[in-house]
């Protein structure tokens, strides 16, 4: 069973913004673009800004786990290796 952190308000969270997924998966921003960039994590545009599922994170963290996924080369060989989430149709590289 999942629980979503919930917002001010009290109601569930359904995204992330780029700081709280930074924060939750414990990497950098950049370490982010290169997933989103990759297709390993898809984002929304919302303004200037990017939010991410938090269904697409738990996707992305069982599809990849035990992966190197810190840098472009560990990112592409995960990718070539173990595939892009179902739903993602962004041509690997």
């Amino acid at each position: 069973m999942t629980i979503y952190p919930v917002n001010q308000c009290g109601y569930p969270m359904i995204t992330l913004s780029t700081e709280q997924a930074v924060k939750s998966l414990n990497t950098s921003e950049e370490t982010l673009k290169l997933l989103r960039e990759f297709g390993c994590l898809k984002g929304m545009r919302l303004g200037k800004k990017f939010s991410y599922s938090i269904i697409e994170i738990e996707e992305f963290l069982n599809l990849y786990r035990g992966c190197d996924m810190s840098n472009r080369y560990t990112i592409a060989a995960a990718v070539k290796e173990r595939g892009l989430p179902s739903g993602n149709r962004k041509a690997q590289r």
